[in-house]
């Protein structure tokens, strides 16, 4: 198996004292002789396709910037947030399987989005952490994470785009924290 790869990438960092901290990375990475799974056909109406036939797609490009953030606002409560965007596109892929309801065995993808990659991501969140006694420390977060839509497989086949979405996630623990280890009580 031969894979090329070129990536270039630019980080820039800082952080002031306790309080804040930037990180901001630009990127791009050509793939040569990229692979990937491709879905064959149900045994039957009842099964579902397999995700089991790798093939040769060519020549990929991802490119992009993410950002990610963090700001104390106080001694007790954090806030994240993270912004991506991604431009991850097929440049040669003139062989591609096409949609099953298309009835067509080639198609060409070149240009097209990679599958399961959506152009735009967002994460934030907010943290609170309150010491108590004997090394006990409560902590609580909530977050919220977005994606664009994307399609979820490779041959894009009707039912297959995923919209965008966005979902929350609430977390309260109680950890003890001792000098060798962390012990976590949700």
């Amino acid at each position: 198996i031969r894979l090329s790869l070129v990536g270039s990438e630019m980080c820039i960092r800082d952080r002031w004292e306790d309080r804040a901290s930037l990180d901001v990375a630009i990127y791009q990475t050509d793939v040569d002789d990229y692979q990937a799974l491709s879905n064959s056909e149900p045994a039957d109406e009842l099964s579902p396709p397999l995700r089991d036939s790798l093939i040769n797609v060519g020549k990929v490009r991802l490119r992009g910037i993410e950002a990610d953030g963090r700001l104390q606002l106080t001694s007790q409560i954090g806030w994240r947030l993270g912004l991506a965007l991604s431009d991850a596109r097929y440049r040669s892929f003139d062989n591609a399987p096409c949609p099953p309801e298309s009835g067509g065995v080639s198609c060409d993808l070149s240009g097209k989005q990679l599958f399961n990659a959506p152009r735009w991501s967002l994460s934030s969140g907010i943290d609170y952490r309150r010491p108590l006694v004997s090394g006990l420390e409560l902590f609580g977060a909530i977050d919220y994470d977005w994606r664009s839509g994307y399609y979820g497989v490779l041959e894009r086949g009707e039912g297959s785009y995923q919209s965008a979405y966005g979902l929350t996630d609430l977390l309260s623990l109680i950890h003890i924290s001792e000098p060798t280890r962390l012990r976590r009580i949700s």
